[in-house]
């Protein structure tokens, strides 16, 4: 007997044309979902670097105003405060923010409108994730306050 030509079925090698689109575009669909998800890791965690710096400096301050019984004195951008020597690292003032800029340290002697933190310049895109994460989002009001290219964190009011 002779078999059907027809009954035989080619052996099949690879995948269809349909198979690899389904792949891709499921690929593609993941990617674009990760991608949104973690677009802003950076920036955030850049933003709570700077809080946890601005944290360490009021800690800082609050302890000097405890054991003195006044606050930190002022001292220039970049400059360290001879009154945080042993509380804060002796470059904390030099060293660049988390968002880029300076720290400057505005105690009593300042023209300032209060003590606290001021971050210089850096990432201004960044400045309402900082005001929206560590307060009410709005610069005027709550403890954080933006005065032009710079954010003010207050600490006291004089």
């Amino acid at each position: 007997m002779i078999p059907n030509v027809g009954d035989r079925r080619p052996r099949r090698r690879g995948f269809t044309l349909i198979e690899l689109i389904v792949v891709v575009a499921t690929l593609g669909i993941l990617a674009a979902v990760a991608t949104a998800r973690f677009r802003n890791v950076g920036e955030d965690a850049a933003v709570v670097a700077l809080l946890a710096d601005i944290d360490a400096v009021f800690d800082a301050a609050e302890l000097f105003h405890a054991i003195h019984g006044r606050w930190p004195d002022n001292a220039d951008t970049g400059e360290f405060p001879s009154d945080f020597d042993g509380l804060l690292p002796s470059n904390f003032f030099e060293r660049t923010t988390p968002i880029g800029g300076t720290y400057d340290w505005n105690g009593p002697g300042t023209s300032a409108p209060n003590y606290g933190v001021y971050v210089l310049l850096g990432d201004t895109s960044m400045h309402s994730d900082v005001d929206e994460l560590a307060d009410d989002g709005n610069f005027n009001t709550g403890w954080i306050e933006r005065l032009g290219s710079r954010l003010n964190f207050v600490i006291f009011e004089p």
